[in-house]
């Protein structure tokens, strides 16, 4: 059996009819596009936008109109107490939003830069941002599995997965229960094959960067209640105003 047809059946087999159609694709030259192996890098916000963001609320717009209303009536003390409060608030807030950043950038320098795979041409290094579904990669010690892996070989194969799963023991791996290999996790011992089943974001580690990038974006149910009770009493205070006058 040549090294086309090997191939094609170990996609058979890992991976489904699915993967075999892609590798076939490929072969004939139409395949997927190399490069898009990498985590997606989110669009950076300046610090001032941040902070702006962050006062864009109706109860912080409520505290502004109550520090508003404290300066005429000369009520000093109390404008900056609420100043002060809706500035911490603010820079609370940068933080957090910093912190999410840190951490997608440490996931993207966790990214192996190479990986080592073994074609038609014998075993080569290319860049793992190069890598698609269905390319065999080669796993020794001391290199970092460039993407999610089904193990098809392995020779003592020890993998540290402490950056995904906390475990402070690497894992043997095999080729039966044992045989997923995940992006960002390093070989510690042994050395083996397998074949790429998911790359990017579509890896575990890809997942794990979603949920980060998309924390910002979601409110909890405390925070959902607070907009909705700083929109009441906003219209309330409009509306109290309004009849004053």
């Amino acid at each position: 059996m040549n090294s086309k047809a090997l191939r094609r059946d170990i996609c058979v087999k890992v991976c489904g009819r699915e993967a075999m159609m892609q590798e076939k694709s490929k072969e004939q030259g139409n395949g997927q596009k190399r490069g898009y192996n990498l985590l997606d890098k989110e669009e950076q916000k300046s610090m001032l936008s941040c902070f702006v963001e962050q006062l864009c609320d109706p109860l912080i717009f409520i505290l502004f109109a109550a520090a508003a209303i404290s300066l005429l009536l000369r009520e000093y003390g109390d404008m900056c107490i609420i100043l002060a409060v809706v500035l911490l608030n603010a820079v609370v807030g940068v933080i957090q939003e910093g912190k999410a950043k840190r951490a997608l950038e440490a996931l993207e320098k966790m990214t192996s830069p190479h990986a080592l795979i073994h074609d038609e041409d014998g075993i080569r290094e290319i860049p793992a941002a190069d890598l698609i579904p269905g390319d065999i990669v080669c796993l020794e010690a001391g290199r970092q599995v460039p993407a999610d892996i089904r193990i098809i070989s392995a020779v003592n194969l020890k993998i540290e997965e402490s950056a995904l799963t906390g475990e402070s023991v690497p894992v043997s791996k095999n080729t039966t229960d044992q045989n997923e290999a995940y992006m960002t996790t390093n070989v510690t011992y042994g050395r083996g094959e397998g074949i790429v089943t998911a790359i990017g974001m579509d890896t575990k580690i890809g997942g794990i960067a979603k949920l980060l990038s998309g924390t910002k974006t979601e409110l909890t149910p405390l925070q959902k209640r607070l907009a909705d009770l700083g929109k009441i009493l906003g219209t309330v205070s409009v509306f109290c105003v309004s009849c004053c006058l």
